[in-house]
C-alpha cells in the first residue's frame, strides 16, 4: 500500500505580481515575457520535486513563503495568483478551484539581498482536516 504524501515543499522563482502577468498588445491581453519565464521555471521545479505517488485529484492548500530583497512595502497576496496559475499549468492539480486555502507569508529579508519564494502544497484528503493542523505538522516536520 502506497503512503500518501501529505505535503510537498520546493523553491520556485520569485513570483511576479498579478499586475505583471499580462501585457496589452493592441486590443489583446497576452502573457508577459516575465510571467511566461516564471511559468516555465515553476514547471521545471515541479517536475524535479513531484512525488511519484502524487495525484492531481482532491483538495489542496498552499503556503507561499516570500523572502523579499528589502524591507520595502509589498503586497504579498498580489503574488499568490501568479503562483497558483503557474502550479495549475505545471500539473500540480487539474484546476486551481481545487485550492481551498492559500496563505502568503512574508519572511525576513534575505541577508544576501536575493528575493526567494518557497511553496508548500498540502493535500486535504478530507474536508474535516483542519488547514491549520496541516500547516503545523508540515512546519514541525520541516524544522
Amino acid at each position: 500500500m502506497k503512503k500518501s504524501v501529505k505535503y510537498v515543499g520546493f523553491e520556485i522563482p520569485f513570483p511576479p505580481t498579478a499586475n505583471h502577468m499580462y501585457v496589452q498588445v493592441g486590443v489583446r491581453k497576452v502573457l508577459s515575457k516575465e510571467y511566461r519565464s516564471f511559468i516555465k521555471a515553476v514547471g521545471w521545479a515541479w517536475m524535479a520535486t513531484r512525488p511519484v505517488s502524487w495525484s492531481q485529484d482532491g483538495r489542496f492548500g498552499i503556503v507561499v513563503e516570500l523572502t523579499y530583497n528589502s524591507k520595502r512595502r509589498n503586497d504579498v497576496d498580489n503574488r499568490v495568483k501568479a503562483t497558483q496559475d503557474a502550479l495549475t499549468l505545471a500539473g500540480v492539480w487539474h484546476d486551481d478551484s481545487q485550492v481551498d486555502a492559500a496563505l502568503p507569508e512574508r519572511m525576513e529579508p534575505a541577508e544576501d539581498g536575493k528575493a526567494r519564494a518557497v511553496v508548500y502544497i498540502f493535500r486535504r484528503n478530507s474536508a474535516r482536516v483542519k488547514w491549520s493542523r496541516l500547516i503545523r505538522q508540515a512546519y514541525d516536520e520541516y524544522a
